[in-house]
């Protein structure tokens, strides 16, 4: 293979290698810059005490989701790539089909999420607010919207921006492949059984935003299982405290 041939290559393909390229920066400095532990670094001096710090952090995290995996892919749609933000699963898309895909896969999935909030590792990881979580029902439902707020920008990154940025370029099943891989390797700070089941998940939303032409749906069923997951670990987690107050032994804070 001579140089030229790589360059005529890259001539070719440019606007989706730069597509590539773009999203390695930008969740390299969403995960250095954008988690809710380089707030709480910043910020536990100052406001580390407010009983809504954490909130507050994720709060941060979502909104830079906002600026780094929506906004910016927008500008490089329009300014390079020069495709309608429909071709990326902006709007509701087939709507029939999407309702049906969204029941036929909660019902085939809330099982193994409620099953996999038994395990100790992810009632100890999520809700990421637990302590506020269990507050009341309006603390609950309020979490659960402020979470929705990340999911959207989730969706449009990984199965919009990358997986619909793609397909034109490498087909549908490599598109579904390029989107798995980092949003993958974004879930390693994560208990063992939720990466492993992004796996799965990654192409069920692949499938998802493909079949309908919309991130309505995948958005949907991705806030769905985060909040049936929420509250099983919640409950879960509080179970375990409640024994450990009867038993005796101090209880562990998060």
């Amino acid at each position: 293979m001579s140089f030229s041939l790589i360059w005529r290559d890259l001539a070719e393909q440019w606007k989706y290698v730069g597509l590539v390229l773009l999203s390695g920066v930008l969740l390299t400095f969403y995960f250095y810059r954008g988690y809710h532990f380089f707030f709480k670094k910043l910020y536990r001096k100052k406001w580390g005490e407010h009983p809504y710090f954490e909130w507050m952090a994720h709060g941060y995290q979502f909104a830079v989701a906002w600026l780094l995996l929506v906004i910016v892919p927008i500008i490089y749609i329009k300014l390079i790539l020069g495709r309608p933000l429909v071709d990326f699963g902006v709007g509701w898309g087939r709507w029939g089909v999407g309702i049906i895909y969204v029941i036929i896969s909660a019902a085939v999935v809330t099982p193994g999420v409620i099953r996999s909030a038994r395990n100790r590792s992810m009632y100890h990881e999520y809700p990421l607010v637990r302590e506020l979580y269990g507050k009341s029902r309006l603390h609950m439902f309020s979490w659960e919207l402020t979470y929705l707020m990340y999911y959207i920008p989730f969706e449009f990154f990984f199965r919009g921006f990358i997986q619909m940025g793609m397909q034109p370029s490498v087909g549908i099943n490599l598109a579904i492949c390029f989107q798995l891989f980092p949003s993958v390797l974004i879930h390693l700070n994560k208990p063992e059984e939720e990466t492993l089941a992004v796996v799965g998940g990654a192409i069920l939303m692949g499938l998802c935003i493909v079949l309908t032409g919309s991130l309505v749906w995948p958005i949907l069923l991705h806030w769905y299982i985060g909040a049936t997951a929420d509250y099983h670990c919640w409950r879960n987690w509080r179970q375990e405290q409640e024994k450990m107050i009867e038993g005796g032994a101090p209880v562990m804070v998060p």
